[in-house]
């Protein structure tokens, strides 16, 4: 569901109603067997797409940032250079 929604905003308490599951019992198992939060999954997908359009497109960080639903183009840096280790800008080059 994750992948195929990821642009969207998720809430924990949604996942956990498709999966017939407490919000905690979810969050423990999700984390248990994809050793990542719902939250740091959901960003990876973003950052994986969001590379995949700063190679393959010219869009710019703001438009990116905004097509994969970030709240802000500073948010979207912080967590794409978090992922990465790089800005979208030096990633680009």
């Amino acid at each position: 569901y994750i992948e195929s929604h990821f642009k969207e905003n998720i809430s924990i308490n949604s996942l956990a109603q498709l999966c017939n599951l407490s919000e905690s019992h979810f969050f423990a198992s999700f984390k248990k067997q994809t050793s990542l939060t719902p939250i740091q999954y959901k960003h990876n997908l973003l950052v994986e797409n969001a590379i995949d359009m700063l190679t393959s497109t010219d869009k710019t960080i703001e438009e990116i940032s905004e097509e994969l639903n970030f709240s802000s183009s500073n948010y979207f840096r912080k967590i794409f250079t978090s992922i990465t280790g790089h800005t979208p800008k030096e990633y680009r080059k």
